[in-house]
């Protein structure tokens, strides 16, 4: 199967966490070690608890597509046939003073972006062509020029102050190319932003939302207990993950009965993914407060944008 990228939206803001901690926020969110990155990890069960919600699913396929949910003995053990990988941060909304806000990044997330496309070996069509275009655009991107940030598109103005910081603002050319290579909805109408390396970082690491939660007592109506703070991924973030199938061992036989049932498989598969196109998810906790609902946007559905 070939390999698919999904762009995921973050319609409500996120909350995965990484359990209580004695710092001054008690439920922060996770994040990659070495980078400091928002990151959503463990894709793969949103997606199968999304899939056992579908009109048609399948229990068998499931096990299939996932991986056995019961293990009742040693026989009963085995990988499911797709590789789920966890998102990673691609665009951070950040609030300006002349436009509602934009959507930010820097060269490294770009760059390994680009890397993680060209690490997937089967690819359509369309990917490819993808993949080389990110790559010829990303190339050119140039943000080591102190204050000066790179944008989009004009917004009317030649500074502007984002989350307190005043920027010089640069059109390029580059940056415009960058955007049309993804779906526009991804953007809100917002401005295409990219930020130096050093300066993507600070912003990722103090800029998400923080939020004072209490519990109530239902008879009293006074608090239970509380307040304790809880960090989100703000709505409007864009993660990547990808989607392959889990390659067969080299020289592996399989007889008739297999080879049809690995076909079916395959063809479950690819159901399951143009299902997911467009679908909505829940991921990390507190639903029942409305938080977690992203958007499931393949990156096919860009319209190449133009060398």
């Amino acid at each position: 199967m070939n390999a698919r990228i999904y762009l995921l939206k973050a319609y409500t803001p996120i909350h995965q966490g990484i359990g209580q901690v004695p710092a001054p926020v008690d439920l922060p969110i996770a994040r990659e070690k070495h980078t400091g990155y928002p990151i959503v990890r463990h894709m793969k069960g949103p997606i199968r608890a999304w899939y056992r919600k579908l009109e048609n699913s399948s229990e068998y396929v499931e096990d299939k597509i996932f991986g056995p949910s019961r293990i009742l003995s040693e026989n009963d053990a085995s990988a499911g046939n797709v590789i789920f990988s966890d998102a990673y941060l691609l665009f951070f909304p950040v609030r300006a003073a002349f436009v509602p806000f934009y959507m930010v990044t820097c060269p490294f997330v770009l760059k390994r972006f680009v890397r993680h496309l060209e690490m997937l070996e089967e690819k359509s069509k369309v990917l490819k062509d993808k993949y080389e275009k990110l790559k010829w655009v990303v190339k050119r991107l140039k943000t080591d020029r102190g204050n000066v940030a790179l944008v989009s598109e004009s917004v009317g103005r030649k500074k502007d102050i984002i989350e307190g910081f005043s920027f010089q603002l640069a059109e390029d050319g580059n940056v415009e190319s960058l955007k049309k290579l993804f779906p526009d909805e991804l953007f809100s109408g917002m401005p295409l932003m990219v930020v130096s390396d050093t300066l993507f970082s600070y912003i990722v690491q103090s800029f998400t939302e923080v939020v004072a939660r209490v519990k109530l007592d239902a008879d009293k109506g006074t608090v239970d207990n509380g307040p304790w703070w809880e960090e989100y991924v703000p709505a409007e973030t864009v993660f990547y993950m990808w989607v392959h199938g889990r390659k067969k061992k080299q020289g592996e036989k399989q007889n008739s009965d297999q080879t049809k049932e690995n076909e079916e498989v395959e063809e479950a598969i690819k159901r399951l993914l143009d299902k997911l196109n467009n679908a909505f998810l829940e991921v990390g906790g507190d639903i029942t407060v409305g938080k977690g609902k992203v958007k499931m946007i393949p990156l096919e559905e860009g319209d190449g944008g133009e060398r």
